[in-house]
């Protein structure tokens, strides 16, 4: 049995869960297999387009993804959004070269910049008032960090 450790994110993530997904199998109900394919899927489509070269087939991958994710039966995060929905319109737009052509960290240092304005006007994704909460947040940290 493989030692995941304390973080199951960025690397530790790819390493400890992406490619031994397929082990999970062995110690999961047959319920709960989907489960393991949905990793499969988002692992083919990491390596297809989360690279320097974009692969062709990327779109092909993306839709077996969705699939995959359909049937979890679970609710959509923002981050599945962004990956089901905004990374494909990226990629559409800049078919040259997949995202690891581009650097994550600015995208990080802003992200954990605004997890410093967002507790002051989070509310739950279900909440009537949390797009212009969301929107509020937003304007009040760029305002905060103009120029």
């Amino acid at each position: 049995m493989m030692h995941w450790g304390n973080k199951m994110n960025g690397p530790n993530c790819d390493d400890k869960l992406l490619h031994h997904a397929k082990q999970l199998t062995d110690f999961l109900s047959h319920d709960l297999k989907k489960f393991v394919i949905a990793l499969e899927r988002f692992q083919d489509f990491k390596m297809a387009c989360f690279t320097q070269d974009l692969k062709p087939d990327w779109p092909e991958r993306l839709e077996l993804l969705k699939e995959a994710f359909d049937k979890l039966g679970v609710r959509m995060t923002p981050k599945i959004h962004c990956l089901l929905q905004h990374v494909p319109e990226f990629l559409t737009r800049h078919p040259d070269h997949g995202l690891g052509f581009y650097s994550e960290q600015p995208f990080e240092a802003v992200h954990s910049a605004f997890n410093k304005t967002w507790p002051n006007y989070k509310r739950n994704m279900d909440s009537p008032d949390y797009p212009e909460k969301f929107k509020a947040a937003i304007v009040a940290f760029n305002s905060s960090n103009i120029g």
